[in-house]
């Protein structure tokens, strides 16, 4: 089974040498990075996929960029499998259901197109042209974070594997947005006693994320290298 939580610990820097060397761009879709992509009208995001789905198979044959719609395709065969041991084994005391939980945070953005008439040569102002006419059809929602939370119900013990926000948030705002996860996944799962988090979230700096998990309250887990924890606090 594969580990998700046993990444090398300079994966950011292998992760940014691939997808540079990919040309920012998905190898099977070809798309390129974008905030927003005029034919879907949704965010591009690249990542980096292991084909074999071990993470610590470094190899440069082993590792190519993806969107994220390109690389959940090819992982769903193996997701199974592989949200079966997120957690090491020395953190669980039972083998059973575990529980995935995937969703976004989203602001509202005006979808709105413009039609313009280009000038022959440039203003003095900057202008290109005029705005002869405008579409608009009301709000649409933008991307700005996605989540992953998973449950393991005999142990009550939730790990949050994803706050991803795309370096869009600074600290203070991404530190707000990680407590309304984790406030979702304690009301969705109330008898879940502890939250579990590694080092790898939310950046790409493992000591700059400790710093912010600390921020959060989580303390390293004694016995193992990366992973970290807090108590679920109700109210």
């Amino acid at each position: 089974m594969v580990d998700v939580w046993c990444y090398p610990a300079n994966w950011p820097a292998i992760s940014r040498r691939i997808r540079e060397r990919d040309g920012q761009r998905c190898r099977w879709c070809g798309a390129g990075e974008a905030l927003f992509d005029l034919d879907t009208g949704r965010t591009v995001l690249l990542t980096t996929m292991h084909l074999d789905g071990d993470p610590w198979n470094s190899e440069n044959w082993n590792l190519v960029t993806a969107c994220r719609p390109c690389h959940a395709a090819y992982d769903a065969p193996q997701r199974v499998v592989a949200t079966a041991d997120t957690l090491p084994t020395q953190l669980l005391s039972h083998d059973g259901t575990k529980q995935e939980v995937s969703g976004g945070a989203y602001i509202l953005v005006p979808d709105i197109t413009l039609t313009v008439d280009l000038s022959p040569q440039e203003h003095p102002s900057g202008a290109v042209g005029q705005v002869t006419s405008s579409d608009w059809r009301g709000m649409r929602h933008h991307e700005i974070a996605a989540v992953r939370g998973l449950y393991y119900g005999e142990d009550q013990a939730l790990a949050i594997w994803e706050v991803d926000a795309f370096g869009r948030l600074e600290s203070f705002a991404h530190g707000i947005l990680w407590h309304q996860v984790e406030s979702f996944l304690s009301s969705r799962f109330p008898l879940a006693s502890r939250i579990y988090t590694d080092d790898s979230e939310p950046g790409e700096d493992s000591v700059q994320n400790r710093d912010f998990l600390s921020g959060l309250d989580y303390q390293p887990v004694v016995g193992t290298a990366r992973i970290l924890a807090k108590e679920v606090r109700r109210q």
